[in-house]
């Protein structure tokens, strides 16, 4: 007799395969940083607003410093009418200066639950080198926000640093990033 894969209810209904061995399922799917915000509480909202003083300011600094990996899944950005880009760098060393602690929103609003990390921001940084230019951000001076998200995800692991750097400065911005922490395979 063939293997069969029963319900697990007791009710004796079995799993239907098709000619090419594929399980036929009906299921509800969720992304997982909803999953996490709702079972573990550990989804947050980094928001700032601020003028960098000038040309090439680091204005926005992240570190984490959960054992857990910190994901960043979307942003938000707004430059009002003035054209802006923002230059996105992982890995910068050193200890930033001049500094504003920001705590980051939990998603999950009546969580006790904070996030783990230093989360900063600064009209103009110091203290900090090196890095890899990861992206840019390109505002158009429109007055319409830019909400976008990484199809695969921005993934900082313990220890890691994403920091924010204006192109031209000197230009108002808001800036809101999404993100939640979560162990490798979930």
């Amino acid at each position: 007799m063939a293997e069969q894969i029963k319900d697990g209810k007791g009710t004796g209904y079995l799993a239907e395969v098709d000619n090419r061995h594929r399980l036929n399922t009906r299921a509800v799917t969720e992304t997982e940083n909803k999953f996490v915000n709702a079972e573990d509480e550990e989804s947050f909202l980094y928001y700032s607003d601020i003028t960098p003083t000038g040309a090439g300011d680091i204005f926005l600094y992240l570190k984490n410093t959960d054992s857990k990996d910190l994901i960043v899944n979307w942003y938000r950005v707004w430059s009002g009418t003035t054209a802006e880009a923002i230059d996105i760098y992982v890995g910068m060393t050193g200890t930033p200066t001049t500094t504003t602690t920001i705590v980051p929103h939990n998603m999950n609003v009546t969580s006790a639950n904070t996030a783990t990390g230093l989360f900063y921001e600064s009209v103009d940084m110091g203290g900090l080198s090196g890095g890899t230019l990861m992206d840019r951000i390109r505002l158009s001076g429109d007055g319409k926000d830019v909400i976008d998200s990484y199809p695969g995800d921005i993934v900082i692991k313990s220890g890691g640093v994403m920091t924010l750097v204006a192109l031209t400065g000197a230009i108002a911005l808001e800036v809101t990033l999404s993100f939640y922490y979560n162990t490798a395979g979930g």
